[in-house]
């Protein structure tokens, strides 16, 4: 199995360095738009799983939707997240 791993920080706290040109909500917004592009774009791909690390539930809501795999992040950073999701790559041979 190969996956292709997506993490998401929750919406509200996505895009910070816009924070002097776009409010809190039109960043979470932005966040959402690339969130979905980038989802719609590996769930099309055939012979690839996508696996959504997020502690945000709207986002791992939208992952289930589109038919990836939702994984709840259990520590914040990018770092965690990645490794996160590279300790249960191993565990399902992916």
């Amino acid at each position: 199995m190969r996956a292709i791993a997506v993490p998401v920080k929750q919406l509200g706290h996505g895009k910070s360095r816009l924070g002097s040109v776009l409010s809190p909500l039109e960043r979470g917004a932005l966040t959402l738009a690339m969130f979905e592009d980038v989802l719609d774009a590996t769930v099309a791909l055939d012979g690839w799983e996508t696996w959504v690390v997020s502690a945000d539930e709207s986002v791992l809501e939208i992952a289930l939707g589109r038919r990836a795999r939702a994984i709840v992040e259990e520590r914040p950073s990018l770092r965690a997240a990645i490794e996160q999701v590279e300790e249960q790559a191993s565990g399902r041979a992916a």
